[in-house]
């Protein structure tokens, strides 16, 4: 699993996912297919003291080596290196009539799923089979499989740890991000695709048969590690690249790069940085996007400089300490009624159309959530922030709903003329009653909003507080599905304080 580690949300737990030559089967996969990485870096092992949480391969300024550079080329992944549908050949194979792989979200990481299993199966057949013995041997435990019995049956800790996670994460935008929903395509991609890829396939796959753990171990490890590459291989596995832990102060990232600037690595650096190489091959780089002195032990990458913790723990499997990416989001179905639903939905359109992402970017009370782009089928649209605010996509869709239910006869063009009358006098003193009146109404809505989500989030009853103090350092994945609801908690909480601040102002 790839995380940085915290003191509060490190998971610590007794099996080890990875072999004990995890490290040696991956140097021998860079010297086999080219991989040049910097003298100056090392991979090792990194497990903090007290927990062993599964990941225990990193990457390390070495020691007494000297500073860097930003935009150094620090690692270098020939373009053959990396294992991806197109690479591995999958669209070659016999599929399943109607079956397509999708390029795109879930569609692409089951896609590569399949591709990865397929190297897998191969065994020391697949050019891929020393890389593959360097990753983890279990299933990576991610949320979506704790209701499963992917893991040790005879874990009864485990058992009862996941168990009491799930329960936790009701109502939170872990389990939107990781529903049983997702479980279940899983598991009808693996009967109507793997399978049949299998039956269709024996002559390739040396009469090997399927296994729905084992195709869980792949769609984990794609899912916790894969990168989109480019145009052309799309998502894919990257090695060496997985090897870098997450932060948002990340000190590389991964690029694509030219034979040129290839030319430039290897006349620039010391003798035993030196290859042959294929001039007529592109290359993806691990480059440093800051300087990094050598003081800094472990060199991080980055999986999203905006990746809530809700979605950095479905996808990988960890949570951060402190993360200003987070919050907590709505379908627009949730808010707005069945039977005006189209309506209301056509006019909040007209009101968004013309919003720029820095218009309300300085508001004490709006935020604009980044990448949106006002699709209203984005729960990131319709949310409130780390900081309790809520997005102006969000308050325009309340202020719509209101105008509509208590000024029913106005037309489409006069709600949009007064909610964005009352959107730009938000923050002004001197209103008219009536202006300030329709804002608390308003304001009203998108509290009781709040309080009712407040309501459905982690166990009935429960203080998440007070249990967190009583769950071992062993029970982590309901110690981080705990700390992820009262993250959650205390967002909508500093909302409804904001939108009673505001009401009361308004007075």
């Amino acid at each position: 699993m790839k995380r940085k580690r915290t003191s509060s949300s490190t998971p610590s737990h007794s099996y080890k996912p990875f072999s004990a030559d995890s490290i040696s089967h991956l140097l021998d996969f860079c010297t086999e297919n080219g991989v040049r990485i910097d003298p100056g870096l090392e991979i090792r092992y990194s497990i903090p003291e007290g927990a062993d949480d599964g990941r225990p391969i990193a990457v390390f300024l070495r020691e007494g080596g000297e500073d860097i550079p930003v935009d150094t080329n620090v690692v270098y992944i020939p373009k053959r290196a990396v294992l991806s549908m197109k690479s591995t050949g999958l669209e070659e194979l016999q599929l399943p009539s109607g079956y397509e792989p999708v390029p795109f979200g879930v569609g692409a990481q089951l896609a590569l799923a399949l591709a990865l299993y397929l190297e897998v199966v191969k065994g020391p057949g697949s050019r891929w089979h020393a890389y593959i013995q360097s990753l983890p041997e279990n299933v990576v435990d991610l949320p979506v499989f704790w209701s499963t019995e992917a893991g040790d049956k005879d874990d009864l800790t485990r058992r009862e740890d996941a168990k009491k996670a799930c329960s936790w994460l009701r109502g939170t935008e872990v389990e939107q991000n990781n529903t049983i929903g997702l479980l279940k395509t899983i598991d009808a991609y693996y009967e109507e695709v793997v399978i049949p890829v299998f039956n269709l396939n024996v002559h390739h796959l040396s009469k090997a048969s399927p296994s729905l753990k084992d195709f869980y171990r792949a769609y984990s490890l794609v899912s916790s590690r894969a990168f989109i590459v480019d145009a052309y291989h799309g998502l894919s596995m990257v090695p060496v690249a997985d090897a870098f832990n997450h932060t948002t102060d990340n000190h590389v990232q991964l690029e694509a790069s030219t034979p040129s600037s290839m030319l430039e690595i290897l006349t620039s650096t010391e003798n035993d940085r030196n290859a042959d190489t294929d001039n007529d091959e592109l290359y993806y780089t691990m480059t440093t996007t800051s300087y990094i002195p050598s003081t800094t032990t472990e060199v991080f990458n980055t999986y999203g400089a905006h990746l809530s913790n809700a979605q950095l723990m479905a996808q990988y499997g960890f949570i951060l300490d402190v993360n200003e990416a987070d919050w907590v989001g709505w379908d627009a179905s949730e808010i707005v009624g069945e039977d005006e639903y189209d309506k209301v939905m056509q006019i909040w359109r007209l009101c968004t159309a013309g919003l720029l992402e820095d218009a309300h970017g300085d508001s004490e009370v709006f935020y604009m959530p980044l990448n949106s782009g006002g699709a209203p089928d984005s729960r990131r649209v319709f949310s409130v922030n780390s900081d309790g605010r809520i997005s102006v996509q969000l308050w325009c869709l309340l202020a719509i709903s209101w105008v509509t239910e208590t000024q029913g006869t106005l037309v489409d063009e006069d709600v949009v003329s007064l909610v964005m009358e009352l959107l730009k006098n938000t923050s002004s003193d001197n209103s008219s009653e009536d202006t300030q009146a329709s804002r608390r109404s308003i304001m009203e809505r998108a509290a009781k909003l709040c309080e009712d989500r407040l309501g459905m989030i982690g166990v009935d009853g429960v203080n998440a507080g007070a249990e967190l103090d009583e769950v071992p350092a062993s029970m982590w994945r309901t110690r981080i599905a705990i700390l992820q609801v009262m993250a959650e908690q205390a967002m909508l909480r500093s909302c409804i304080e904001e939108c009673i601040y505001i009401q009361m102002d308004d007075c």
